[in-house]
């Protein structure tokens, strides 16, 4: 016979209550050939068994799996796998590949989070879950240096010259590394779960932000430090404005500040207390405008906020998002552009001075990481479906789809002539795709 147990009580998520036939053959899978009410480790209280099923002896208990479950906890396709996954849970197409190079030596299994270029073009970074990022060339893969922490890293990026790069890990911990001949030069330590970092766009100066809502500022090499305090909550993103002069951060708690790096003094806090047209309920990211002068916020309900940074004038209000916005960033070409990266699968290219929407783009799963091409209007868009694509942003036309990942892209880089691009993702994967023929 076949027990039929009220798997209810074990179930953690209370929509998987209607899948409870599921529940119970994953948890309490019997042996053949055992009898009565125990299985191997499995002891069930009789006062569980809602029923008992005479089976033949050469028929296995069915269960609500798919057709030709085996019923050895393999439920890939059925109800069980989305109940346990995540309801809705993007499935992923496969595509093909069109890369021309892949750099796989970061560990299988482990995801590669972030990737960033130097400014001299051939020599890439990639860091990821396997607590190492790797320094590399574009033309054959050959890796330059490998840098090393205790903890994954989830932040690369190179200085103004790509003399140095930053390599900042999940406890906290940013090492400064010589690009030329790969030694540490320093190590910095902000004691907290980190959430990003940015390079001064002239000098050797560097700013991050942490979940505990402190902000701090290094000088590198001499690790001179300066801590800055005023967000109630984790300080999401932050960059610095192009000029140098000041630096912007967003916060979980909804507000914005305006930072003098000289002073430590806060020059303009944003939020909906001081002004009721910045209604951002918290900050998820950030972009700042070649005149420094301007920055737009995105938030997890979908709305990009565009504001004056040294007057706090709200300039435009954009909706039309329907999830939150993972990533924002001004069009090198046309500075009024302003592309937003969403949640809800679309990329949405906006002029901030019309308030119009020139473009939307749509992918089959959330865009998680944004670029543009440095002399045209191109948005580069990088998505949880596995691809990146090219887009015209003025019209929304898709001009290429780049693909050769099999599971989510996390992040992507795109080099100063916009027709190399570099991405990393969950499968442990990096993406090549060079001399793209763009229009």
């Amino acid at each position: 016979f076949f027990s039929v147990v009220d798997a209810r009580e074990h179930v953690m998520d209370p929509k998987s209550a209607e899948h409870v036939d599921d529940d119970g053959a994953e948890e309490f899978e019997l042996q053949e050939g055992d009898e009565g009410d125990e299985a191997e480790g499995i002891t069930l209280n009789p006062e569980d068994i809602l029923e008992v099923i005479e089976l033949d002896d050469d028929q296995p208990p069915e269960t609500d799996g798919e057709e030709g479950d085996d019923g050895d906890g393999d439920h890939s396709g059925g109800e069980w796998e989305d109940e346990e996954e995540g309801e809705g849970e993007l499935e992923l197409v496969d595509r093909g590949d069109n890369s021309t190079a892949k750099f796989d030596k970061h560990a299988p299994g482990k995801s590669v989070f972030c990737v960033a270029a130097s400014k001299h073009g051939d020599v890439v970074c990639t860091g990821g879950e396997d607590d190492a990022a790797y320094v590399w060339r574009l033309s054959d893969q050959d890796i330059v240096f490998k840098c090393e922490h205790a903890d994954s890293i989830v932040a690369v990026q190179f200085n103004h010259n790509s003399s140095l790069l930053a390599t900042a890990s999940m406890d906290g911990v940013i090492n400064v590394w010589d690009v030329a001949d790969g030694h540490q030069v320093i190590s910095l330590d902000c004691g907290d779960d980190l959430e990003w970092i940015d390079w001064h766009p002239k000098v050797n100066f560097i700013v991050a932000g942490t979940q505990s809502g402190s902000v701090y500022m290094w000088t590198v090499p001499s690790g001179d430090m300066s801590f800055f305090s005023g967000h109630a909550a984790a300080v999401t993103c932050g960059k610095w404005n192009p000029d140098g002069r000041t630096f912007v951060t967003g916060s979980a708690d909804g507000s914005a500040i305006v930072w003098s790096p000289k002073t430590k003094a806060v020059l303009l806090k944003l939020d909906s207390k001081a002004n009721h047209s910045f209604n951002l309920s918290a900050i998820t990211c950030l972009a700042c405008h070649a005149d420094s002068a301007i920055a737009a916020f995105g938030g997890p309900d979908g709305r990009v906020v565009v504001a004056h940074t040294k007057t706090g004038k709200v300039i435009a209000t954009l909706d039309g998002h329907t999830d939150g916005v993972e990533a924002l960033a001004f069009c090198p070409a046309m500075p009024q552009l302003l592309a937003s990266a969403s949640l809800d699968g679309s990329v949405r290219v906006a002029d901030i001075t019309t308030h119009l929407v020139e473009g939307v783009c749509k992918y089959d799963g959330s865009v998680v990481a944004l670029g543009w091409h440095p002399t045209q209007p191109l948005v580069y868009g990088a998505s949880l479906d596995g691809t990146t694509r090219i887009w015209n942003a003025r019209n929304g036309t898709c001009l290429k789809e780049l693909v050769g990942h099999n599971n989510h892209i996390l992040d992507v880089a795109v080099l100063r002539d916009g027709k190399t691009v570099v991405s990393c993702g969950e499968d442990s994967r990096v993406c090549v795709y060079s001399d793209l023929e763009l229009p």
